[in-house]
């Protein structure tokens, strides 16, 4: 009955001409938004992460199935949050099935990072490809727009998008009670925690001595880089208009790949984001938000972080 609702609250709330709807799910073990999807019109499905902080489209080379149905052919070398990676990719031959939506065309990056499940990535190579998408967590579809096709949020608040490397960021700003600082941090829907904040960016404003710690974290990632973390809240958050209070955040000791870090002070999870309907505009290089039923949503477990 709840979806119904949510569905029925959707549509009204929508002034939309939508290509095509797409639902997803959330990964019970990750608390990551996924979809299924059907690659090289192969009958049975495989769950993709949406991920808005990747730039291509990625395949799991352990899952053998997979890398079956795909022409692997060249090398190239992918830059992720902590390290790089030698990775394999294929022609601009791949189609893709989300739903009803087909998308072909389709360049997919191998990887064999031990540490992920997934069997594969949608990232912005497929979604920048839309004029409009639409993404709806409390009602758990995606929406494709083409060129010229509607799509609004009721009182939805306009942010600017900030394209690098492939990927995009928009403004957000920290509060405490001895400062105030704003930054461009990344969208990214697969990041399973709320904020996590660049080393250069946390030293620089002294945010370790300003905010409230409550915790460290020590991890090693998929290519044997060590990640030390500190874990703070902050009085306020202010994102989309809205000020929230003491979300947890993530001080990294270490820093992301050059080309981001150049451009953004870290990443809004999708722990955040789930609370928000979010319409991502490329044509106009814009970001539309507005809160949704998820709102108050309880945090994800703060050792996912």
């Amino acid at each position: 009955m709840k979806k119904i609702f949510s569905l029925i609250f959707l549509f009204s709330a929508l002034m939309l001409n939508a290509r095509d709807i797409v639902p997803f799910e959330v990964d019970s073990k990750n608390n990551l938004p996924t979809v299924e999807i059907y690659v090289n019109n192969d009958p049975v499905p495989f769950n993709f992460i949406l991920d808005t902080g990747c730039s291509v489209v990625m395949a799991n080379s352990n899952n053998d199935r997979l890398i079956k149905l795909l022409n692997l052919c060249e090398t190239d070398t992918a830059d992720y949050a902590h390290s790089s990676a030698v990775i394999r990719k294929t022609a601009f031959d791949n189609t893709l099935m989300l739903g009803s939506l087909v998308v072909d065309s389709i360049q997919i990056f191998a990887d064999n990072d031990p540490s992920t499940d997934y069997d594969g990535i949608i990232g912005q190579r497929l979604l920048e490809r839309f004029s409009k998408v639409g993404i709806f967590p409390d009602s758990k579809v995606i929406i494709f727009c083409e060129q010229g096709e509607p799509l609004k949020i009721a009182d939805g608040v306009e942010q600017r998008l900030v394209k690098s490397a492939g990927v995009y960021g928009t403004e957000l700003s920290i509060k405490a009670d001895s400062c105030e600082v704003s930054g461009l941090f990344m969208i990214d829907t697969g990041f399973t925690g709320t904020l996590c904040v660049n080393s250069d960016f946390s030293e620089n404003h002294k945010l370790p001595t300003k905010l409230k710690k409550f915790g460290g974290e020590s991890s090693t990632d998929g290519s044997g880089i060590k990640n030390n973390s500190v874990m703070v809240t902050a009085p306020r958050i202010k994102f989309a208009d809205e000020s929230m209070p003491l979300l947890p955040i993530l001080l990294e000791e270490n820093s992301y790949p050059a080309e981001w870090r150049d451009t953004f002070n870290g990443l809004i999870g999708y722990d955040l984001l789930k609370r928000f309907r979010m319409i991502w505009d490329y044509e106009n290089m814009t970001l539309i938000f507005a809160p949704g039923f998820n709102y108050f949503s309880p945090l994800t477990s703060i050792k996912q972080q």
